[in-house]
C-alpha cells in the first residue's frame, strides 16, 4: 500500500540521535518542503514539486520518496548523490545501512542501491513470490552490503541474494514448531519474530 501524503512526517536518522529528516507538505499543493535537521539546527532545505510520503537516512546519506513514484538522495550536505530516480509505482517502504538503500514500490518491485557508487545492487526483483500464499509483508530490513531482508505475516525472513538471483528463506516459524531449542520452547512464534531470532 502507498503512505498517505500527511502534512507532517519526521524520520530519525538511523545512529544519529540528534539528526532527522523532515518534510512539510504544502495543503495547497504547490510547493513540499525536506529538511535534514542536526541539533535543531537546518543544514540544508530543498523544496519538490510532489507530496512527500515517505523518508529515511542513514548517516552516509538521506532519501524522499514522493506520491508521483520519484525517489532523491541526498548527501549530509544536500547534494544530490544520484539523480532523481523514477520507479514504475510509488515506494511503499524505505530501508537505509550505511550506504544502501533497499526501496519497495507498493507494485512489489524490490531496488537495493549503493549510494557511494551510485549503482544497482541487483536488478530490480518482484517480492510476489514471497507473497503468493496469502502473506503480506510485515517489515523491510537492509544490511550495510544492500542485502535486503523481508519479514512476511507467515513469519518467515527472506533475503534476496544478488549472487544467486532468488530469495533465499532465512528463517521460517515452521522450524519452532517441535524443536525443543527455538526461542526457549515456545510454542506460538509471532509475525516479526521470525527476523529477531535470526539476529
Amino acid at each position: 500500500d502507498i503512505a498517505p501524503a500527511l502534512t507532517y512526517l519526521v524520520h530519525q536518522v538511523v545512529d544519529m540521535q540528534d539528526a532527522v529528516v523532515e518534510a512539510r507538505n504544502s495543503e495547497s499543493g504547490d510547493v513540499h518542503e525536506v529538511a535534514y535537521i542536526v541539533n535543531k539546527q537546518t543544514q540544508w532545505l530543498d523544496y519538490l514539486p510532489a507530496p512527500i510520503i515517505l523518508l529515511c537516512g542513514s548517516p552516509n546519506f538521506s532519501c524522499v520518496a514522493t506520491i508521483d513514484a520519484r525517489v532523491n538522495v541526498y548527501s549530509p550536505s544536500g547534494r544530490r548523490l544520484i539523480p532523481t530516480l523514477t520507479l514504475d509505482a510509488p515506494a511503499a517502504f524505505l530501508c537505509s545501512a550505511k550506504g544502501s538503500l533497499v526501496i519497495l514500490t507498493a507494485a512489489g518491485t524490490l531496488h537495493s542501491i549503493d549510494t557511494k557508487s551510485g549503482t544497482a545492487t541487483f536488478t530490480p526483483v518482484s517480492v510476489h513470490p514471497l507473497l503468493a500464499s496469502g502473506a503480506s509483508l510485515v517489515s523491510l530490513g537492509c544490511r550495510s552490503n544492500g542485502t535486503p531482508v523481508l519479514v512476511t505475516s507467515a513469519g518467515a525472513a527472506h533475503a534476496y541474494d544478488a549472487k544467486l538471483q532468488a530469495f533465499v528463506l532465512l528463517c521460517d516459524t515452521w522450524w519452532a514448531k517441535g524443536s525443543d531449542v527455538w526461542m526457549g520452547r515456545s510454542r506460538t512464534v509471532q509475525a516479526g519474530a521470525a527476523l529477531a531470532a535470526v539476529e
